[in-house]
């Protein structure tokens, strides 16, 4: 049940008791926000969902350096940074440099 609803019933139920059966219910209240509730809620999932992809994107970046210093795929550790973030930065971090050189 919507705030407005539960404050407007329970006002008027007070009212009642105070003032007898024929005092009015007061009037709606505006909203603190200028946008709909809605809204904000989808702008703010759409913040979190930016905030992931971006550190998704640096994670994955990061892992296709350090690949590359190792002498890995960078393209295939880019793609396991972007879909598994710590945990390929982790794994990658505690393999070992590869001594021969990864072919290109």
């Amino acid at each position: 049940m919507p705030p407005n609803k539960w404050l407007e019933r329970t006002w008027s139920t007070a009212s009642r008791r105070l003032h007898g059966a024929s005092a009015a219910p007061p009037p709606p209240r505006r909203s603190a926000t200028p946008l709909a509730p809605e809204i904000v809620r989808i702008g703010g999932m759409l913040m979190a969902t930016a905030l992931l992809f971006l550190s998704a994107l640096v994670s994955a970046g990061f892992c296709a350096f350090l690949a590359g210093e190792k002498n890995r795929s960078a393209i295939g550790w880019f793609f396991l940074g972007l879909f598994f973030n710590l945990i390929a930065l982790v794994a990658l971090v505690g393999a070992p440099v590869r001594q021969t050189p990864f072919p290109k």
